[in-house]
């Protein structure tokens, strides 16, 4: 039996009138009738009588008329579930911090998303909050490279991030031990890429520790005025420069040790979320931009 005999023959029902209801469902009166008569014979009753030029609602269709209205009520249910769905489908949530959300994802929606009829919401997520809110669906897609690994999320290693200590170009004369450094508050633990510090300094090197911040954005900016250092991913740096003054650039300082900090960079769904082109478009970007 066809949903729409039934919706039909409920909208009928509710006019008493053939041609009010065809007005409304926006079909002939034959086509209804003829739907109305598919039904009858269907289900072996007879819905409606004529009374001149009204019809009168069998005690049948009285019966049929209550049990239907719980399934039109699922159906519609159905409908508006199916229609939310689809919605959330057409918007991507992508969730990290600020070192991607604020240095990457302008470049990207510009270069993978402008074109695309799609919606995309991005979201500040710290690290310890990134994959939690991956398992609950408040984010589609994250992007870390901190990730703490649970059965049920899936993680792509995309490639090698570089980072590298900033700061003014007066640093380059200056003794290492005497740079004060502009840190992040917040600290990894049980990270894969076995990081403990966010700015992936490296553990055995001690240093001095002057400013800690919440935002990159405040430690940069401690670094443009010249009053401190920050170690960074490079590209962060590049694209700053880009858009500065000379006197406010910061240059690449020496570092203290042989082999420089990097780290890979890994994209984060859930195991039930499809590898998509959203996915495969913030890949390409963060090889392209971050590597």
């Amino acid at each position: 039996m066809e949903i729409n005999k039934v919706l039909y023959f409920s909208r009928v029902y509710e006019l008493k009138s053939i041609r009010k209801a065809a007005e409304v469902i926006k079909m002939s009166p034959g086509s209804l009738s003829k739907s109305i008569k598919s039904l009858e014979d269907e289900l072996g009753v007879k819905l409606f009588i004529p009374d001149g030029r009204n019809i009168i609602a069998t005690d049948e269709a009285h019966k049929i008329y209550e049990k239907s209205q719980s399934l039109l009520r699922a159906y519609r249910e159905f409908n508006s579930e199916t229609d939310e769905l689809k919605l959330k489908e057409s918007t991507v949530r992508v969730g990290s911090w600020e070192v991607f959300t604020t240095y990457l994802m302008g470049k990207f929606c510009r270069d993978e998303i402008a074109h695309l009829d799609l919606d995309i919401e991005v979201l500040e997520k710290t690290p310890h909050q990134l994959e939690s809110s991956i398992l609950s669906n408040e984010v589609d897609i994250g992007i870390s490279y901190a990730p703490v690994t649970h059965p049920d999320l899936k993680y792509y290693k995309i490639c090698k991030m570089s980072f590298a200590v900033f700061g003014n170009k007066s640093f380059l004369f200056q003794d290492f031990k005497n740079w004060p450094f502009a840190v992040p508050i917040d600290k990894v633990e049980n990270s894969i890429t076995n990081i403990q510090e966010l700015d992936n300094w490296p553990a055995e090197i001690e240093r001095k520790i002057k400013y800690r911040f919440e935002m990159l954005e405040t430690a940069l900016e401690v670094a443009r005025d010249g009053v401190g250092v920050i170690h960074c991913p490079k590209f962060i740096i590049e694209l700053q420069n880009q858009k500065l003054l000379t006197k406010y650039q910061l240059v690449e300082l020496p570092y203290p040790s042989p082999k420089q900090s990097s780290t890979d960079i890994y994209l984060i769904t859930r195991k039930s979320y499809p590898e998509n082109k959203i996915v495969k478009k913030l890949a390409k970007s963060l090889r392209v931009n971050c590597s």
